[in-house]
């Protein structure tokens, strides 16, 4: 008996992952994160992947000033038309094992790496070497409108180009560049050295301003209580006098005979009669 090769196989694509099936060159099934059975042996499955993507370039140029400049950066790249890339691209893989038949997934990097080196080039030659070192961002955004237009026809999107650094690749000219930033970081560093000496001289100010304060309102406080004493104390002895004086008022209409009675009363506690007060004063007569 001929043993049967079984060559049905259950393919499933990941959401993003746009998948194209095809059989004798018609598309059975297409679309993002699609599944089916499919005859591993006859069918053919283009799976596309449609996240972003970003790879880093390194290039070097000459620009106007005949200085080469070494330039390194991104770029952000996206497949964004399926139906175009497959016209340009093979993504063919084995529906089994997802091993891709061709290399022009490494063959669409290189492309769009040698696009951005060669809009660089336009570019970079037409800029001095000041404005270059000033001017990433500016560069970067006309390089990603350059790619954009060329890449547009492959089903591709250049998301961004993002330059991380541009820098002489003569050692003696990154030596002269170099100097005037080792003395702008040390006058930074002086400075940085001189604002944090005045801020440390302006806390020390506003607390003794607080001391001072504080002394100033302890001294007011004093001030009033003293102030609060010495009316009390005036007061009291305003009434003290004014009670003496009524006291002396009253007492100067009082007979001598009551005064010395009573003042006898208060001090010696002794009962004044009669006969004692004529032994003291010698009034009185003979009485019958």
């Amino acid at each position: 008996m001929t043993k049967k090769i079984i060559s049905a196989a259950y393919f499933k694509a990941a959401p993003t992952e746009y998948v194209y099936h095809l059989r004798n060159s018609k598309i059975i099934h297409e679309g993002k994160g699609q599944g089916f059975w499919c005859n591993a042996r006859k069918d053919n499955i283009l799976l596309i992947p449609m996240s972003e993507w970003d790879d880093p370039f390194a290039v070097i140029h000459r620009c106007k000033d005949n200085q080469d400049v070494s330039i390194d950066g991104k770029v952000l790249y996206q497949i964004t038309t399926p139906i175009k890339f497959i016209e340009n691209f093979n993504y063919s893989i084995n529906p089994v094992t997802r091993e891709r038949y061709t290399t022009d997934s490494e063959r669409l990097v290189n492309r769009i790496i040698d696009l951005v080196s060669d809009s660089l080039r336009m570019q970079v030659r037409e800029i001095s070497l000041d404005d270059l070192l000033n001017e990433k961002e500016e560069l970067g955004s006309a390089v990603k409108y350059d790619i954009t237009q060329r890449v547009g026809e492959w089903g591709v999107a250049c998301n961004g180009i993002y330059i991380s650094r541009i820098a002489p690749t003569s050692p003696e000219l990154i030596d002269a560049l170099e100097a005037p930033y080792r003395e702008q970081r040390l006058l930074a560093g002086e400075i940085e050295k001189l604002a944090r000496s005045n801020k440390t001289a302006q806390e020390r100010h506003k607390n003794r301003l607080e001391d001072l304060k504080r002394d100033k309102t302890e001294y007011e406080a004093k001030l009033l209580t003293l102030a609060a004493k010495e009316k009390s104390e005036l007061a009291t002895a305003r009434i003290s006098a004014e009670t003496e004086k009524i006291r002396y008022s009253a007492l100067a209409e009082v007979p001598a005979q009551v005064l010395f009675t009573d003042t006898l009363k208060r001090v010696a506690h002794i009962t004044l009669t009669p006969d004692l007060f004529e032994a003291i004063t010698g009034q009185g007569g003979n009485r019958r």
